[in-house]
């Protein structure tokens, strides 16, 4: 069972609760970077073949993932399944946004290894093993990964959801597992807690994600 013993007061560095002018410049460079990789792969990568198509699905779910993670800053309150946005949203934000933002998240880096995976199994198969490509360029492969990532996404959804409340049932439900550990960020808006529930979510997510790869 895992369960979060000793019940201690996280201490976050004022740095990563307020970095708004950090985050846009790094968006805005971002966006810049963004355009100028797919430019490059769509109109000047002939010679990669059906490659450049691995490193696009590779660099789209790396972009929503790098976009997710600006915008949101999220700010984890570890050992606990606890955080909030330190980001644009830190002062608008709710715990049901909190909430959506972290499967989003899950989802994205989700997408993101497995783009990743697919990517290096392509080079290496089309290096060493030319006789297998039979096995990654075709219908099969693909139905497969995308009932993976819909099969996930579906699980982490259902669950996160579930254990989605209003900011003061979570309040009440964060002080009464924590022992008032986490009482000194109850003044965030965007407070997300999930229940231990005897280490049920913690298996859940992490289940998920180690399993990104599996089909592979």
């Amino acid at each position: 069972m895992i369960t979060v013993d000793g019940f201690e007061t996280p201490e976050i560095y004022p740095l990563f609760l307020n970095r708004y002018y950090e985050l846009l410049i790094l968006m805005i460079l971002n966006l810049l970077l963004a355009a100028f990789v797919n430019y490059v792969i769509l109109t000047r990568s002939k010679t990669l073949g059906s490659f450049k198509y691995y490193l696009l699905n590779q660099f789209f779910w790396a972009q929503l993932h790098e976009y997710q993670f600006m915008l949101t800053c999220p700010v984890y309150l570890s050992p606990y399944m606890s955080g909030f946005m330190g980001g644009f949203f830190r002062p608008y934000g709710t715990s049901e946004a909190t909430t959506i933002f972290a499967i989003l998240g899950i989802c994205f880096r989700a997408g993101t290894c497995t783009g990743v995976f697919m990517s290096l199994a392509n080079r290496f198969i089309f290096t060493f093993h030319e006789n297998l490509k039979r096995y990654i360029h075709n219908k099969t492969t693909f139905i497969v990964v995308i009932l993976m990532h819909v099969t996930s996404y579906t699980v982490c959804s259902t669950v996160l959801l579930y254990l989605m409340h209003d900011n003061a049932t979570i309040r009440l439900i964060a002080a009464n597992e924590t022992h008032g550990a986490l009482n000194k960020y109850f003044n965030e808006s965007s407070l997300m807690y999930i229940p231990e529930l005897e280490g049920f979510p913690r298996k859940s997510v992490k289940t998920l994600l180690s399993h990104s790869l599996e089909p592979f």
